[in-house]
């Protein structure tokens, strides 16, 4: 142990004094792969990305961050120009420079992350996806129709796999039309479902969840809807047990959507911090919506269109949800999480604030 710790305290060398890893490669190499990933825990998120890039052999390490033994980050664009965008994990702050992607850009948005890759949108008609870790940028074409807003957004695999689509959806107000626009690559333009409901779905603003080869919608009253992308359906789940009988007004309460390991899960919180948070799980034999009193050793992450939810990594981190809000201001490094053993915020908030646009996502370095 007294050689691994030794090679330890090489590593932090060469991070701190920017020499190049094939000078220690050699050495390095010869580690087993399950000492290197021993390092993880103890390392910082910057030292985590970097790590796999120390030597051929420490690239394998990659994959520790695909079996979800690291929390996800938020990240936000902070500026007007977005010349670059930040990543905030429950710790610490990092600044991702990311010029040559975001310069020529402004006004963007961010929807949606999965796999590493972030949805965004800039204005009203353009879309593309970004993986911020690589710097690869896939465009899709112009959106169908001038100020077209999607009320979710999600895509069925990694963006480089060949079965790739990305799905949209866009409800009308009165909940009894809406549209589903569909991608592939190598398409020039969008292609359009459109369906006309007997019973009416008023949309949560968070994304669909993909499960099992469907999408599933939270609606704002706890309902659900179902699309089947390979039939081209659509149906709303009559015999779910509902969590509201009407609809709250949108805007009043963030409703979202989570999957773990193949259950749903819905949240509905609010802005007012003296409100608690509500937490359910769905019971698919009974079709209903069973009430979470605490999350054992899951830890969720929320924001107003996208939400993830984890086995913990750590003891520390289970039984909280993470909300896009900081502590005295967005310089601060104290994340805000709701914690469901006493039901409350922490830390103690004087004043709390949120980046405008902000996703929770995590990384992925591989560029396929």
């Amino acid at each position: 142990m007294d050689v691994f710790f030794h090679r330890l305290i090489l590593l932090l060398l060469v991070k701190r004094m920017k020499l190049t890893a094939s000078f220690f490669s050699r050495q390095w190499d010869e580690l087993p792969i399950e000492l290197v990933e021993l390092l993880f825990p103890r390392l910082s998120l910057v030292d985590c990305l970097r790590l796999p890039s120390v030597c051929k052999g420490w690239s394998k390490t990659s994959s520790f961050f695909w079996k979800g033994r690291v929390c996800p980050w938020l990240m936000h664009l902070p500026n007007l120009k977005y010349r670059s965008c930040k990543f905030f994990d429950p710790c610490k702050e990092y600044t991702q420079k990311s010029n040559a992607v975001l310069g020529a850009h402004d006004h963007l948005s961010l929807h949606f992350s999965k796999d590493g890759w972030v949805v965004i949108t800039e204005g009203k008609k353009s879309v593309f996806l970004l993986n911020p870790f690589t710097s690869q940028v896939i465009n899709l074409p112009l959106l169908p129709l001038k100020d077209y807003f999607f009320d979710g957004i999600s895509f069925t695999s990694v963006p480089t796999s060949p079965d790739f689509v990305v799905y949209g959806f866009f409800f009308q107000i009165c909940g009894e039309f809406f549209e589903i626009s569909s991608w592939r690559p190598g398409e020039e333009e969008w292609s359009v479902l459109q369906f006309w409901q007997s019973i009416p779905f008023f949309p949560s603003s968070n994304n669909p969840v993909l499960l099992r080869g469907e999408f599933y919608c939270l609606g704002r009253k706890g309902e659900l809807g179902v699309f089947n992308p390979e039939l081209e359906t659509w149906n709303v789940l009559c015999k779910l047990e509902l969590i509201h009988r009407t609809v709250p007004h949108y805007g009043n309460e963030y409703c979202h959507l989570l999957e773990l390991d193949g259950d749903l899960i819905s949240v509905f919180r609010t802005d007012d911090i003296r409100t608690s948070i509500r937490a359910f799980k769905l019971d698919q034999l009974e079709m209903v919506w069973k009430k979470l009193e605490h999350l054992g050793g899951m830890t969720f992450f929320v924001d107003r269109r996208n939400s993830i939810a984890i086995t913990s990594p750590e003891k520390n981190y289970a039984n909280r949800i993470y909300v896009p809000w900081f502590e005295d201001g967005m310089n601060s490094n104290k994340g805000i999480f709701y914690c469901m053993e006493d039901n409350k915020y922490h830390p103690s908030m004087h004043r709390v604030d949120g980046p405008v646009t902000c996703v929770w996502m995590v990384p992925n370095l591989l560029s396929s």
